[in-house]
């Protein structure tokens, strides 16, 4: 969760710098996408609600006791999810952390795309406001849900490691959210800006791949049960897609 949050912040700033251009560039906006605060309100409200909310509730949260931990029950985990129940994996775990950190920089490969760094300003806002709202969206899910990880279960984990206060945020996969949130956002803009490209089946392919891979290390690693991924992955997904298509210019 810390590293979640630097980050949110990093692009929170550099969203805030960028928007200071928004009437300049929002005048000299080219196809296939321009900013309006009509649009941009409703999004950037969403985003801060849901961050600022999460950030109260988090304050109050109490991790799991020795009490509850001994009371967890594994036959009452679904039967579709107890495939995680099985998986702990420290290498799988810290490779969905590596791609974590630089799924958010896939996106801003754009930018050595002519078209795309024309239009620096929108491109950085759209950019912005989908790391916000999956950010944001996610976060206070995992409070409001508080559902115990799979490792919580399983005896070969230190009692302390259990009574962590981020073992109560399972649902959904904020790695797989943000994996998903990012690459789609990268094949989406690319799809807008290139419509005619040879290239966007293999780039859409790609883009779905990517946060497959992090589901499956999420499980593998007994952070996630597989629920919490196809959710995070959906979640994720219609975000990166859908913020750029509301920014879509009306011909």
């Amino acid at each position: 969760m810390p590293q979640i949050k630097t980050l949110l912040i990093v692009i929170l700033v550099l969203f805030i710098g960028c928007t200071g251009t928004f009437s300049s560039v929002n005048a000299q906006s080219i196809e296939p996408y321009e900013l309006d605060w009509k649009k941009e309100a409703p999004i950037l409200a969403t985003g801060t609600f849901t961050q600022l909310t999460f950030f109260i509730l988090h304050r109050k949260s109490e991790p799991l006791t020795e009490q509850q931990i001994a009371a967890l029950d594994p036959l009452k985990v679904p039967t579709f999810d107890r495939y995680s129940l099985n998986h702990y994996s420290t290498k799988a775990a810290k490779l969905s952390d590596i791609l974590l950190y630089t799924a958010p920089l896939v996106p801003l490969s754009l930018l050595a795309d002519k078209p795309v760094r024309e239009n620096l300003g929108t491109t950085m806002a759209i950019y912005g406001e989908t790391m916000l709202l999956t950010s944001g969206i996610t976060a206070l899910t995992k409070q409001l849900a508080s559902r115990t990880r799979p490792y919580a279960y399983m005896s070969e984990v230190p009692l302390d490691k259990k009574q962590h206060l981020d073992t109560k945020m399972s649902f959904f996969s904020g790695h797989t959210s943000s994996a998903a949130a990012s690459y789609f956002l990268f094949a989406k803009t690319y799809h807008d800006y290139h419509p005619n490209s040879d290239w966007k089946p293999v780039v859409w392919a790609s883009s779905a791949t990517v946060p497959a891979l992090m589901a499956y290390l999420r499980c593998r690693g007994g952070k996630h049960f597989p629920s919490d991924v196809i959710v995070g992955y959906i979640v994720g997904a219609a975000i990166g897609i859908l913020v750029p298509e509301i920014h879509k210019v009306k011909n």
